[in-house]
């Protein structure tokens, strides 16, 4: 008796892993396949302008896709040109020190291992260099890239003057 109490105790006090079958319609993590103008385009973070979508359709879940499938289709389909944060750097030529951090529309870019940008959707690169934020410790390896893109807000906040034509249609004077 004594044994088998013994037995009991040690059978309740051992944990044993169990096989768990997690089903593929209840991963949370996964994300569905997205296409553009029926590419898949995976994992990967694609910048464009949202004005050149037509239509966006959504596909249910099958065997091939579990979690789903998102079609977007485009005005003028390839004429895409997607940068990498690295053809970005080289392209533009952009010098940095030490960390660099990237910002696209005043929200930084987590994963730039999986995100591309519309090499027309791109207003300017701004840098911002560490040592501008009096607030950091060693600012002096730290850099910002700020992305701006080329969005309606971001372009009727630029100001063109030429001539008086900006006199005439606004009546404002400078």
């Amino acid at each position: 008796m004594k044994i088998f109490l013994l037995l009991l105790c040690i059978s309740f006090s051992v944990a044993v892993p169990a096989q768990r079958k997690r089903s593929a319609k209840n991963t949370t993590t996964s994300q569905p396949a997205i296409f553009l103008d029926s590419v898949n385009i995976g994992n990967t973070i694609f910048e464009f302008d949202p004005d050149m979508m037509t239509k966006i359709s959504v596909g249910k879940d099958d065997s091939k896709y579990p979690n789903g499938r998102i079609y977007i289709t485009t005005k003028n389909p390839g004429s895409f040109h997607f940068l990498t944060m690295k053809e970005i750097i080289a392209n533009y030529k952009i010098k940095t020190r030490g960390t660099a951090l990237y910002m696209l529309d005043n929200e930084f870019i987590k994963d730039t291992s999986a995100f591309r940008i519309d090499s027309s959707y791109i207003l300017k690169i701004v840098l911002i260099p560490g040592s501008d934020f009096s607030y950091l410790k060693k600012p002096g390896r730290l850099t910002i890239v700020k992305i701006i893109p080329r969005t309606k807000a971001n372009l009727e906040s630029q100001l063109r003057i030429r001539g008086d034509a900006f006199i005439k249609s606004t009546g404002k004077t400078l």
